[in-house]
């Protein structure tokens, strides 16, 4: 596969909804964990700065996740590597 374009953004499931809530006003905290690379601070720059607490963050000594979507042929095609996500435990 050879591509035309290319785009990082930060994101995820439970990251896009934090943020979604901050700027509609709400008081948000977000949980989860996140390498300890310039990948986990990419992911975190919007939440910074949109004000959502990251008081329930884990930094943690593995890769921070991924995912990859690439359209071929009008057809979405996704990897993901989960790394630090699938580190994460249940928050009392």
């Amino acid at each position: 596969m050879t591509g035309s374009g290319h785009q990082m953004l930060p994101g995820g499931k439970g990251a896009n909804q934090a943020l979604a809530a901050r700027r509609a006003g709400g008081d948000v905290s977000f949980c989860g964990a996140v390498g300890r690379d310039a990948f986990a601070d990419t992911a975190l720059a919007n939440l910074i700065e949109a004000g959502v607490r990251l008081d329930g963050l884990h930094r943690i000594d593995a890769p921070t996740g991924l995912a990859s979507i690439s359209w071929m042929e009008r057809r979405m095609w996704l990897a993901t590597w989960p790394s630090s996500r699938a580190s994460s435990s249940p928050m009392a």
